[in-house]
């Protein structure tokens, strides 16, 4: 996901400007985290990563990225769903994005409110997300909101350190 300002570009010239001018240390901060780039970039050389950010959204990206160092497991989602492989070496991420992607897609809120063929009415169609796209999120935030998958619930928090 992007935003207008998303630093994913400037990426290689900030590390480098750092080494030019021989700025030394092991962490970082990352200040309007958005989508966390930044701080993944970081994170992925080994410093210590502290991320902050208004919107809940970030919270989110901040806590799957930076703060998690595990790969998740699924357990709860992995007990719901029949988990018949179609291939002996399947990590949970893999059963659970086939299961996922198996769902037959739905127009909802999303989809009505930011794809192009939703909001097709308008002088200008809204195109933020693809309608294929956008009729995914739907499945699965209604799976969601329905219980049909349960997931861990994350308290509201708006910054982290992290060690790499």
């Amino acid at each position: 996901m992007r935003f207008i300002g998303n630093k994913e570009n400037l990426l290689n010239s900030i590390y480098y400007t750092l080494e030019q001018k021989n700025i030394k240390g092991s962490s970082f901060f990352d200040f309007f985290s958005g989508t966390t780039n930044v701080a993944r970039f970081f994170k992925k050389k080994n410093y210590k990563v502290f991320s902050s950010d208004l919107l809940y959204f970030s919270y989110c990206m901040q806590y799957a990225y930076i703060k998690n160092n595990k790969n998740p497991q699924f357990k709860s989602i992995l007990a719901q769903i029949n988990t018949k492989r179609e291939s002996l070496i399947c990590s949970a991420l893999d059963i659970v994005l086939e299961f996922l992607n198996k769902i037959e897609s739905t127009e909802g809120f999303i989809y009505k409110n930011y794809s192009t063929g939703g909001t097709s009415c308008l002088r200008q169609p809204r195109m933020y997300f693809s309608d294929y796209n956008a009729k995914r999120i739907d499945t699965i935030r209604i799976k969601l909101r329905n219980g049909k998958i349960t997931v861990y619930c994350l308290k509201k928090n708006t910054s982290f350190c992290c060690p790499a």
